[in-house]
């Protein structure tokens, strides 16, 4: 496909996270740091208490400024728990698994830090509303009610300490500017230059074999387990065996992660998919739809063609993030998670607070390898580690007396475990009577989020891990062309023996100037080909009929299931586009509805008007931000295509 970087100017990925406040920075010629907006909102709200508490009399003055006091400390508590997972502060990965679903989630590590915000908010807020009260209860019953200098003056400072607050900012950004590599858009445009652009770009999937032998495929995905490990300057002995394994593989140092891929279940979308999770819904809140990415063509439906037996192993629950889904989706034969794996441990108790430790994991994996190569059908095994899963990872008992250096930082310990553990599960293939018809890839799912290494990872540039493995590799080599994990699956496929086309990724074996600078313009033009990527999720167009079923509370477009609460956007040809409520609330998605559009919105029957039935979900239809018809909703009704315009107003 052509590709002309004259004829487009790339859009730079700055960063927005400060947007909210150019309002009374436009002077600054450089953005804020996170540390600096949270030194110059508490530096304010300081300020406003201390005006309030010198000057300000005034009884509904202090209640306003308590309310804004009380809602700086939610922001920053929100805001400090969201970092300490992501180091990104509130990320579309926070977004994203607070509204696809936290079942399987380990959370109980993070009992501590939960503790402590949920403690700390009770004492400040019971300490705030003590001290007013005794400040009120000791003026004069007569005290004027005037508004005073030093009372605008409190105010003024506690909203632009709000304004200033980080979690403001990226809660902003997420949810209008689209920026941090924003995994969703509140509207669904239709910029028809954008999207000739990305089918420009677009390689439409395709599997060519170059050559008659078609190994097996081993996939691991290392959880967070990012090439800035390898830096001994800065990790010293922290992996050395994978960097032996290194000497004996190609090796990718150069793989920088793009919007859209930050987080486990994003960075499997790129990787096989060669696109990056975008949805058209806020918060990538695409729990109702039975399907992951139907449209589009991926890694596993090109190797089920290829007559590969698909697996995927997971030491977490399948059904956390949509992995399942995804993986059913695009035709893997046999998919499981925790719940599955457990009856395969002799120690049922041994799981951490994700699920299986690496080294039940690993184990289990190798038993299926030898089971599936003495099949003698050709596979792909994939795999999904945990023991380095932030914010201090889970050291597998294998590694109980391995600790690294003096073993006081607890990610470093399971890092240079999962060393010990990768090392010894790559080689054992290697070692095994199948090994030299074996391709083993590893690479990390996403670079760490925050944990209790971060510092020192930030020491420098930081890069994914990717390395391969194979009978074809005579020795080891390390290219440092740039790329993404959206280039994962055109690199592989000629170690497998094919030449692959996969959306947006390149094969980094075959690389030049000109598709160095391709790869570069790519990652700068992601975000505004949101809308384009969105279609991969296949949304259906109503051919005949819509049936709602309130007994299994989901709406069918021609048998298709959709969960409710949704908002059905319906243009003149009767398709739509399927969006689910998160931080944008159904009413957000009607009034942002544009004027050419139909809609359903089967929500409950309050969130429009209190009066209507509590309790009752309704279907509301009209056109633009205008609604037409409404019905509460009972047990099962159908509605046919041409009744569906007659509600809407549909034209077409």
């Amino acid at each position: 496909m052509g590709w002309h970087p004259t004829s487009t100017h790339p859009a730079r990925h700055s960063d927005r996270r400060f947007e909210a406040l150019s309002c009374y920075c436009e002077h600054m010629t450089m953005p804020l740091t996170s540390g600096g907006q949270i030194l110059l909102s508490l530096t304010l709200l300081l300020i406003a208490l201390w005006i309030h508490h010198r000057n300000v009399r005034v009884v509904l003055i202090s209640a306003a400024m308590l309310v804004a006091v009380l809602l700086s400390i939610l922001l920053y508590a929100l805001y400090f728990v969201s970092d300490y997972f992501t180091a990104e502060g509130i990320n579309e990965a926070v977004i994203y698994h607070l509204r696809y679903g936290l079942s399987g989630a380990g959370f109980s590590e993070y009992a501590g830090i939960s503790v402590s915000v949920v403690v700390g908010l009770v004492l400040i807020v019971a300490l705030l509303s003590y001290v007013e009260f005794r400040k009120h209860s000791r003026l004069a019953s007569g005290s004027s009610g005037r508004m005073q200098g030093s009372s605008a003056a409190a105010l003024i400072c506690a909203v632009l300490s709000l304004t200033a607050n980080p979690a403001i900012a990226d809660i902003y950004d997420l949810l209008f500017a689209g920026g941090m590599g924003s995994v969703s858009v509140t509207n669904f445009h239709n910029d028809p230059a954008l999207n000739a652009e990305f089918e420009q770009f677009y390689n439409t999937p395709q599997l060519i074999q170059i050559k008659k032998q078609r190994p097996h495929l081993v996939f691991i995905y290392a959880e967070s387990l990012e090439r800035t490990y390898f830096d001994e300057k800065i990790f010293p002995g922290l992996t050395p065996r994978l960097k032996e394994l290194e000497t004996q593989a190609t090796s990718f140092t150069n793989i920088m992660q793009a919007p859209g891929t930050g987080w486990t279940i994003g960075g499997m979308v790129a990787s096989q998919c060669g696109i990056p999770l975008f949805t058209p819904s806020h918060g990538n809140s695409m729990s109702g739809l039975n399907k992951f990415l139907p449209a589009a063509s991926c890694l596993g439906d090109m190797l089920k063609s290829e007559g590969y037996h698909l697996t995927y192993l997971g030491g977490a629950k399948k059904r956390f993030a949509g992995k399942g889904t995804f993986y059913e989706t695009h035709q893997f034969d046999e998919i499981s998670g925790s719940d599955e794996l457990l009856p395969k441990l002799q120690d049922p108790a041994y799981v951490n607070a994700w699920g299986l430790y690496d080294d039940s994991l690993l184990d289990i994996a190798f038993e299926k390898y030898l089971k599936s190569a003495q099949a003698r059908q050709k596979f792909g095994l994939f795999l999904l580690t945990l023991d380095t899963h932030h914010p201090n990872g889970h050291s597998s008992k294998k590694c109980e007396k391995m600790p690294y250096q003096d073993g006081k930082n607890p990610i470093l310990n399971s890092v240079f475990c999962a060393d010990y553990l990768l090392a010894e599960f790559i080689n054992r293939i290697r070692h095994s009577p199948y090994g030299k018809d074996t391709v083993i890839v590893l690479m990390s799912d996403h670079l760490a989020m925050k944990n209790s290494a971060i510092d020192l990872l930030a020491l420098k540039p930081r890069r994914n891990l990717f390395m391969i493995l194979g009978p074809n590799i005579d020795q080891g080599r390390k290219l440092p062309t740039q790329g993404s994990t959206l280039d994962i699956g055109p690199t592989i496929a000629p170690f497998l023996g094919y030449k692959m086309q996969l959306g947006l990724g390149s094969d980094l074996m075959n690389v030049s100037h000109k598709s160095e600078a391709r790869s570069r313009f790519i990652q700068d033009r992601l975000l505004g080909w949101r809308e384009p990527i969105s279609r991969f999720w296949g949304f259906p167009t109503i051919k005949e009929y819509i049936e709602v079923d309130m007994d299994k509370y989901v709406v069918r477009i021609d048998g298709q299931p959709i969960s409710i609460p949704c908002f059905l956007e319906i243009d003149g040809q009767m398709e739509t586009v399927i969006k689910f409520p998160g931080y944008t609330t159904s009413m957000d998605f009607v009034r942002q509805n544009p004027r050419d559009k139909a809609f359903l919105l089967l929500t409950e029957c309050t969130a429009r008007n209190p009066l209507l039935p509590q309790g009752k979900t309704c279907l509301f239809a009209g056109q633009g931000n205008q609604f037409h018809t409404q019905f509460v909703l009972h047990d099962k009704s159908q509605f046919s295509a041409d009744e569906v315009r007659r509600m809407t107003g549909a034209r077409p």
